[in-house]
């Protein structure tokens, strides 16, 4: 159940025919946490758009969280390719993760996968 204040704060995603109040309010139940390997850039970006969807990190691993699927510094390398899109691809992958975790606490939509080619950018610029 939403208080009043979370009513106003919340009000346009309440509007959104795939999310309504039940599922706000499923995701201002949930905790998230990040894994062992998660980048501190993408976790940030990620951090950030969850906790405006009215989500919130936890610190301890005994509690019922989800775990964040935030790459890894390597993982965020290889996704990049090219030094310079290092920080690009570290907000894309964020940015995706927080995404995914909002679909999959509020129930919508099907898992996803990001599969950019971030190399191919660096290439045109």
């Amino acid at each position: 159940m939403l208080t009043d204040d979370q009513k106003r704060l919340y009000a346009r995603h309440i509007l959104l025919e795939q999310l309504g109040a039940s599922g706000q309010a499923r995701l201002c139940a949930a905790h998230v946490k990040l894994g062992p390997e998660a980048d501190a850039r993408a976790a940030a970006v990620a951090l950030d758009y969850l906790a405006r969807a009215g989500v919130r990190a936890s610190e301890s691993a005994s509690d019922e969280s989800l775990e964040l699927g935030v790459g890894s510094t390597a993982a965020i390398e290889q996704l990049a390719g090219d030094p310079a899109l290092h920080e690009c691809a570290a907000w894309l992958n964020g940015a995706y993760a927080a995404v995914e975790a909002i679909k999959r606490i509020a129930g919508v939509g099907s898992p996803g996968r990001l599969d950019a080619d971030l190399s191919l950018i660096s290439e045109v610029i």
